[in-house]
């Protein structure tokens, strides 16, 4: 009777200490993980998610600008974090799929993360400063020809979008390119905006408003399709690049997290990204809310990991 009993109870105790761990969660702050710094288009897009999370989860989610080597830095400080579900990452296409496919790091994207959920699906932006006389990638390759030096574009990084995007442009259309790395999208604006160079390829999030000031020219659109910000902008394929490949931003946490922390981190995500004012709020800043099943997102990363590393072998491109 007693070993009965002790068995069976054992498992009924710690069964229900499972669940009661699962049920209190979160029970206090989390820290969400940005690998880039502050006001560039990555943190826009986490702050915005954050605060509204936070509502749903009804506790502080923490945002930590963990900034260094094109998101290289946040990502694998992320992966080596204890996977209870108070450490997150915001991944992006550049971190999860680029960067790991173009250099050697200590995280693998596939092995050493679980995909919580999507949050958007916005694709980068070509732009100029007005005084470069460029307004379309024809533009872009008359300028670019005509310089002995070639045609200087600057990013966020080595390794982020606006890297791997330029370089890509650069074997499929031949054009003569000179990659000029910034630590995030924000300074390169800045000097974009001052003249110091002639072309960036970023996040809309922060080069849309500068655009409909009056003071960038938008270029391409890299995206599938054209962004109803700019409506007006052709994708990268209208202008006869053959690049079909878009760029997304979401959650992640650290593998071995629980799958019913995953579970329910994913299901008030969804509640976020349906609000009216999430889908407004998103909408300002250039992006769609996305959304999904944490086997979904897990899905398309799988994919896109092997179609990004496809695209980056063809050109070879290299870290700098």
């Amino acid at each position: 009777m007693l070993t009965q009993l002790t068995t069976a109870g054992i498992t009924m105790v710690f069964a229900s200490a499972v669940g009661s761990a699962f049920a209190a969660y979160p029970d206090k702050p989390i820290r969400l993980i940005v690998p880039f710094p502050a006001g560039g288009g990555t943190d826009v897009i986490a702050r915005l998610v954050a605060d509204r999370l936070s509502q749903q989860l009804k506790q502080p989610i923490v945002v930590d600008n963990r900034v260094g080597a094109g998101g290289i830095v946040g990502t694998e400080t992320a992966a080596r974090s204890t996977p209870d579900g108070y450490t997150l990452l915001v991944g992006t296409s550049g971190t999860m799929l680029m960067v790991p496919n173009l250099q050697k790091v200590r995280y693998d994207p596939l092995k050493d993360f679980v995909p919580v959920g999507q949050f958007t699906r916005g694709g980068l932006i070509i732009v100029s400063n007005p005084q470069s006389g460029i307004r379309n990638i024809a533009d872009m390759q008359r300028v670019a020809s005509s310089n002995p030096t070639g045609l200087s574009y600057a990013s966020g990084g080595v390794g982020t979008g606006g890297h791997i995007v330029g370089e890509s442009l650069k074997y499929l259309t031949k054009m003569p390119l000179v990659h000029v790395a910034y630590k995030g999208t924000a300074g390169a604006t800045n000097d974009l905006l001052g003249g110091q160079v002639p072309v960036l390829i970023g996040d809309t999030q922060v080069t849309i408003p500068h655009i409909r000031a009056g003071k960038l020219n938008a270029v391409a659109v890299v995206d599938t399709t054209r962004n109803p910000c700019v409506s007006d902008v052709p994708t990268l394929k209208e202008q006869g690049v053959n690049f079909e490949l878009t760029y997304w931003w979401g959650l992640f946490a650290p593998a071995k997290t629980p799958v019913a922390i995953v579970d329910q981190l994913n299901h008030e995500l969804q509640t976020v990204l349906q609000m009216p004012e999430t889908k407004a709020a998103l909408a300002k800043v250039c992006q769609n809310a996305a959304g999904g099943s944490p086997a979904d997102y897990g899905a398309l990363v799988r994919r896109e990991y092997q179609s990004w590393g496809k695209l980056i072998r063809s050109a070879q491109i290299k870290a700098e």
